[in-house]
């Protein structure tokens, strides 16, 4: 088994401190001749309009939130050049994931689950000891991604790597100047981090952890929210410097047969509504009953042990009928039965 060229830098810059002097070089200014005739790449989105190409983007939220589901999903999208949850555009490259989360097994298995290639363009280097502050590991990292033409680089999580005092402005301005590096040479950066603990914050600002620089100096924010054990969370766009508006939407995860999706479901203010939700449930009751249900009896299954009002669950049968997802037919005295359409559910 070949050595991990990346690994192999940092432990043998292993008896370096944590406080390795930044050496980074200060830039050579230009002219504004120079500045107008200088090329810069065409699209402002390596993700469209949530990751931002070669600047920092920040994803962030609770615990158990999603967030490494979705990096991962941004990995594959990315390396194969696919619409991220078949609904944002984006540029094919390759990708480098620094995990000091997460065993290499644990990256291994989810990437299976999600259906990443053997073959694709991605990278992994986990439980490394990786540091932002430490000048040799930084210029490991960017001399492979230069030496393998990486397009974005994931770090997760920030507080794996900062190498510092979170709540020290001083401390993550000097870890995310060396971030920085990485995009004066074109690649992408995708930071992960955490949110504050309690679910009162008025903003994404005060939700995120740790000091105020953190979301000051990231180009884009996202922030991602899940209630209670839903398999739905909500990403929402907490700040770009230069995008337009973009709504919250929300995000399903199913794992079955150790094979998972993460599947867009719109915009999260609609898919919150109680009418959608009630759609979910009247589906699940109905895929218990192949000789399908009167709407009276599909309604008193539907309430039994939810809060869900009859007005939401009756809107909620006429759509699904409307989109064909569930068809009737005549039943027993002049009762309309409701089934469930295999073709389209």
């Amino acid at each position: 088994m070949s050595k991990n060229p990346i690994m192999e830098k940092i432990k043998a810059d292993a008896g370096v401190g944590d406080a390795t002097p930044i050496g980074t070089e200060l830039a050579i200014p230009i002219s504004v001749g120079e500045l107008y005739a200088k090329e810069f790449p065409p699209n402002d989105w390596v993700v469209d309009l949530l990751v931002a190409q070669s600047g920092i983007t920040l994803l962030f939220g609770t615990s158990q939130s999603f967030k490494t589901w979705l990096l991962l999903e941004i990995a594959k999208s990315v390396a194969k050049g696919s619409p991220f949850l078949n609904q944002f555009p984006t540029i094919q490259g390759k990708v480098l994931i620094v995990d000091g989360e997460n065993r290499p097994q644990k990256t291994r298995d989810r990437m299976r689950m999600l259906g990443v290639d053997a073959g694709a363009d991605i990278y992994t280097l986990s439980k490394s000891g990786f540091k932002a502050t430490n000048k040799q590991h930084i210029e490991s990292l960017l001399a492979f991604c230069k030496d393998n033409s990486i397009t974005l680089i994931i770090f997760d999580s920030l507080t794996r790597i900062h190498g510092g005092d979170e709540n020290s402005s001083q401390d993550m301005s000097r870890a995310f100047e060396e971030l920085e590096r990485f995009t004066r040479e074109d690649v992408s950066v995708l930071v992960i981090h955490h949110s504050n603990k309690g679910s009162s914050h008025k903003s994404a600002e005060d939700a995120l952890r740790g000091s105020g620089d953190i979301f000051n100096v990231a180009d884009s924010v996202l922030m991602t929210k899940r209630r209670g054990n839903a398999d739905t969370t909500t990403v929402k766009l907490s700040k770009h410097r230069d995008s337009e508006e973009l709504e919250s939407f929300a995000v399903r995860l199913s794992v079955e047969d150790e094979k998972a999706l993460l599947e867009y479901l719109g915009e999260a203010k609609k898919t919150q509504s109680t009418t959608y939700q009630a759609k979910d449930v009247v589906l699940s009751v109905l895929s218990s009953f192949s000789e399908g249900l009167t709407k009276t009896e599909l309604c008193n299954a539907v309430r039994e042990g939810k809060t869900i009002g009859k007005n939401a669950i009756g809107k909620a049968i006429n759509e699904l009928i409307a989109e064909n997802k569930i068809v009737t037919e005549k039943g027993e005295k002049r009762s309309i039965l409701c089934k469930l359409n295999k073709e389209t559910v």
